[in-house]
This record gives C-alpha cells, structure tokens and sequence, in this order.
C-alpha cells in the first residue's frame, strides 16, 4: 500500500500576512526616502540663501554700509541647480534675497521695507521657507511693470497732455481698481498731436535699461466718436517700434486692450503716447486711458501692479514701478 504524500507549503493567509508586511514596509522605506530627499533639498536651498546673505554682509561692510544694485555685484550667480532673487530698497537699505534649489524656496533679508498688497519689513537673518515680497517661489523671474502710475489710483502724476491736450483722474470709469485717465482733447485736424503721454524718461540706468526690447499694453474706453486712440512710442532713445495692429483701436463703447513693441538704445528719451489719430471737429472730445503695463520682451503680460496679489511697489505706492509673478 502507498501512503499519500503530504503536500507543505503557504497557505493563503500566510501568504496575505507576507504580502502586507512587504506592503507596509515599503510604505516606511518610502516615507523615509521622500523624507530624506525633502531635507535634502530644504538644506540646499537654506545654504544657497544663506551664502547669499554672508556676501551681501561682506559687500556691505566694504561699501558703506550699502547693499549692490544687483547680486552679480556681491559675487551671487545662479548655478548648481539653484537660482537667486534679489530685490534691495534703498530708502530703508534693506534687501531680501530668495533662492530656489530643486523647487523649494527659501528666503532671507535684513531691513527691506515693502509695500504692496500688503505691507512690512522683512528682518529674517536666518533662512525661512518661502520668497520674499514679490518674487517667486518656482525659480521663475518676477515680472516688472516699468510704468510709474499704471492705475492712476491717487493721482494722476507723470501723465501729461501735448498741444493743449489735459489729463486727469477720474473715477466715473475704470477698467479696474477705482480710476482711470480721462483725456480731453481740443479741436484737432489729424496733423497736430493731441492725447496723452503716460510714460516719459530718458533714464537708462535706474527706469530702462539699454539696448532692451519692451512690450507696453493698456486700456482704453473711447466713446461714441471721431476719437480713434494709437500707442505711440517716441523720443530720441528708442528704435522703430513693431507697430502691431493691435496698437490702434476703433471700437466704441468698451475697454479695449491696445499694445506695442519697441527696443530701447543706450541715450536719450522714450516717450509713450496714447494719441488720437484721427482728426476731432468738437472741442472737449474725451477718451479713458487705464491699466498700463511696460515689461520687457515681446509678451502682452496680463496687467498687474504693487496692488495685485503677491506683487510689491519698488517705490513710492502707486507712483512707481513694481515687481511680482505673473498673473
């Protein structure tokens, strides 16, 4: 007679306690992985910021007590997978510097007032997670909007009107915030020029740089008339511009979004005029002007200023250039 041999081996429920104990510790090797990684790189980008800071220290002990216009300047570069931002204000002599290593950000600064959707001084001596006022914590370079009065929100400073042209605030429309430019204009044949200027420096040092390609963009609200409103970019310091058909607009009764493309040249004045190309037989014949974005490059970026989430003024709130992520 032949005994049946019997058969060993796992059964199912050993083989399922098996399986989630391989599961479970998976889980843990994971966890301590990613753990691992993100300490990795928060140290890395803790470091960046703060050797940035230790020069920006050194830089200003041998420059007055005065922070460089540019981190290039205290012997801060981009490399080794990490890219800087850096923002001074020199009213307060503070600066705040952010660096960005393997998408995480960290910042730190010493004395920068700021003022934009929301306001304060950043006294951070130790690297904190984040980015400071303006900057982004991606690594992207904030935009900045050159144009010193954009929304015309206080007032209506640095705006002008040629050849008996005016130019003032208004708030009975606006394509956002509580004001816009109005613009009224005299008798006009088509061969004087009338309208409004709502850019004009000749500086290339501190408000444009030299040798750069801009994008200016606004808004403009024509009523029912002759009116017929054109960016024009003019002035001794500036090439031709594109002159894109986007830059004249003859519709009525709506905001319209006008732009234009010119290239600066290292002297000399730039003037951006919004200006009527079309002749007015009524004295007093109005047009609105709001919104107005200057940024380099050839991109029509969506409108911000110092009052937009996330973005700072560099300056005087609301009369001055500012900075931030694209919207």
């Amino acid at each position: 007679m032949q005994w049946a041999r019997k058969q060993t081996g796992f059964t199912i429920v050993e083989l399922l306690i098996v399986i989630v104990v391989i599961a479970v510790l998976a889980a843990i090797v994971t966890v301590a992985y990613n753990g691992v990684t993100q300490k990795a790189k928060d140290s890395a980008a803790k470091s960046a910021a703060q050797s940035a800071a230790m020069k920006l220290a050194t830089y200003a002990v041998d420059n007055s007590e005065a922070f460089p216009a540019s981190l290039a300047a205290a012997g801060v570069n981009d490399g080794n997978g990490v890219t800087f931002q850096y923002s001074v204000n020199s009213t307060s002599n503070g600066y705040c510097v952010t660096a960005v290593a393997n998408g995480v950000a960290y910042y730190t600064g010493n004395n920068y007032g700021y003022t934009g959707s929301s306001s304060g001084t950043v006294n951070e001596n130790n690297p904190t997670s984040g980015a400071c006022p303006g900057h982004t914590t991606t690594g992207a370079v904030a935009i900045k909007n050159y144009a010193m009065n954009p929304g015309v929100e206080v007032n209506a400073a640095g705006m002008s009107g040629p050849n008996s042209s005016t130019t003032a605030r208004d708030t009975s429309k606006y394509h956002s915030g509580v004001a816009s430019l109005l613009v009224t204009m005299p008798i006009n044949n088509s061969t004087t020029t009338v309208g409004a200027a709502v850019f004009n420096y000749s500086d290339f040092t501190t408000v444009l740089e030299a040798n750069t390609t801009y994008t200016v963009s606004l808004w403009v609200w024509v009523p029912t008339s002759t009116v017929s409103p054109t960016i024009s970019i003019q002035g001794s310091g500036r090439t031709a511009p594109t002159n894109p058909a986007e830059r004249t607009s003859n519709t009525k009764n709506q905001w319209v979004r006008l732009n234009n493309t010119f290239t600066t040249l290292t002297s000399g004045s730039v003037v951006i005029y919004v200006l009527n190309n079309a002749a007015t037989t009524v004295a007093g014949t109005q047009y609105w002007i709001d919104d107005v974005m200057l940024v380099k490059g050839t991109e029509v970026a969506n409108y911000a200023d110092g009052n937009s989430a996330g973005w700072v003024w560099n300056g005087t709130a609301n009369n001055s250039s500012s900075s931030g992520p694209a919207l």
